[in-house]
């Protein structure tokens, strides 16, 4: 398992990757073990029948199918919790491939190695694609187990599909911080973009039913992509070979990128050696006052991080106030719901 870096990759990942096997199959195994309590609900039935269809189709539900089998758990668990699962599984596994290696100072060992760059990131590519690959394997399987224990009455094609599906969705916000960490060497700013870029392409594709001028940008998002015609209903569909296509794009612009650029990590290794060759940074007098104690040194290393993470919320905030206009057509809904 240590003969070269693809294999090195996965056995340091095995144990991780098991848990997620073990997590992702108690999962669907859960959420399809409540689908016979959704189907013989009559409260259920009138809920489909009153809410606004334009929320519904923000989260998936498609009321025509949802107390089917394949319509609850393309609603319930590949629209909400399978994309959430499986992109930071993917945002994980790449940030490391390059980016965590720069930080930790390691990557120039690991480039000392008979090993080209683009060898490097074509194998650490090949072990994200294997890892979220068994993940999404545990799933398709489990999913089929439970097709014939509780009778959700799912198509062989549409399991393998929607989980083909899944997979791809992962590994395209995997592919993005595999090229964002390529580029920076910065495993920060690499996951912040992964993340946010997820965020924004789940909003559009939410709020493309409600606002029409997001259908236009949804023809390119890949939660449009990964979701149209409802993979597990309909089975194979021109999505998952956009999703694909835009994988193999993603990996070869981050071989690319990472092929351009300089890298420098011998400061965490060989501190005294870098400092001499490098003009020694002057510490601003705000800052002086934020490295006297933990508390505040603390404050000063997450201070662009909390930055980040405030732009996000700030960002989710108009979208999230855009479907308030939605829920006024159908206030009596809106009580059932709440009921």
């Amino acid at each position: 398992m240590l003969r070269n870096v693809f294999t090195k990759t996965i056995r340091d990942r095995r144990r991780t990757i098991l848990w997620w096997m073990l997590g992702s199959a108690a999962l669907i195994s859960w959420v399809s073990g409540v689908y016979p309590i959704m189907r013989d609900s009559d409260a259920m039935q009138q809920f489909i029948e009153d809410f606004p269809p334009e929320l519904m189709a923000m989260f998936g539900i498609d009321p025509d199918t949802y107390l089917t089998g394949a319509g609850f758990l393309q609603a319930q668990f590949f629209t909400l919790f399978a994309p959430i699962m499986m992109i930071a599984l993917a945002i994980s596994i790449a940030v490391a491939s390059t980016g965590r290696e720069e930080k930790d100072g390691t990557m120039d060992m690991l480039l000392s190695a008979p090993i080209s760059r683009t060898s490097l990131v074509l194998q650490k590519s090949g072990a994200l694609v294997l890892l979220s690959g068994s993940v999404v394997a545990t799933i398709a399987l489990t999913l089929i187990v439970m097709n014939e224990v509780i009778g959700l009455g799912l198509k062989l094609e549409g399991v393998l599909a929607a989980n083909l599906a899944l997979w791809l969705l992962g590994l395209v916000f995997g592919g993005i911080t595999l090229m964002a960490a390529a580029f920076s060497g910065r495993p920060s700013a690499a996951i912040g973009l992964g993340v946010l870029l997820a965020v924004v392409a789940w909003f559009v594709n939410g709020f493309a039913g409600i606002f029409d001028w997001l259908e236009t940008p949804n023809k390119v998002n890949p939660f449009g992509w990964y979701l149209q015609g409802t993979p597990l209903l309909n089975g194979l569909n021109s999505g998952q070979a956009w999703l694909g296509l835009a994988t193999a794009v993603l990996i070869g612009m981050a071989v690319v990128l990472f092929n351009r650029r300089d890298i420098s990590t011998e400061q965490s290794v060989v501190p005294e050696s870098a400092g001499e060759r490098r003009k020694a940074k002057v510490v601003e007098p705000r800052s002086t006052l934020l490295l006297t104690g933990v508390f505040l040194k603390s404050v000063w290393d997450r201070r662009r991080s909390v930055w980040a993470w405030a732009a996000g919320l700030a960002t989710m905030l108009p979208l999230t106030f855009a479907a308030r206009p939605a829920f006024p057509k159908d206030p009596e809904a809106i009580t059932i719901l709440i009921d």
